[in-house]
């Protein structure tokens, strides 16, 4: 019986081994002192802008640009749709932000009401009540950001 060989093709054909280099990728950004600061969105009760320290914004547009960069390689060379993927990102990243946004609301946080129980909400939402346009089904790939955050 022939023996088969190891098929190394599955290092880049593969969302998880994407998700592994781009994940590496983030951290010796950090370790080479590119990344340096991260948004932070603080708690807040009546205004929601209060939540937001100076600066904060071009920080978080920065995030979404790298992100979107990182994300876009893994689509491209997986010969995804990328425009419909282009189209789509900012609603998702908008979103995302938005459950960030919420969770630390003081009366919200008092419950426990995380950020990844708003994204839950907000994606059971769109799905269920007006459905996901096709052209936003691309960019929904919460799994690969996931797999890239949580390397």
């Amino acid at each position: 019986m022939a023996q088969k060989g190891i098929d190394w093709s599955s290092l880049w054909k593969k969302e998880d081994w994407w998700s592994v280099w781009m994940g590496a990728v983030v951290i010796i950004l950090a370790i080479g002192k590119a990344i340096t600061k991260m948004p932070k969105i603080g708690k807040w009760i009546g205004d929601p802008l209060a939540a937001l320290a100076p600066g904060t914004v071009p920080l978080i547009i920065m995030v979404g640009l790298v992100l979107l960069v990182l994300t876009l390689i893994v689509i491209a060379v997986m010969k995804e749709n990328v425009k419909a993927y282009i189209a789509g990102f900012p609603i998702v990243f908008i979103l995302c932000l938005l459950a960030m946004w919420l969770a630390p609301q003081k009366s919200l946080s008092a419950w426990g009401l995380e950020h990844v129980l708003w994204a839950l909400i907000f994606g059971l939402i769109v799905s269920n009540i007006f459905g996901v346009p096709k052209w936003l089904k691309a960019a929904a790939r919460t799994e690969l950001i996931n797999k890239i955050g949580l390397v």
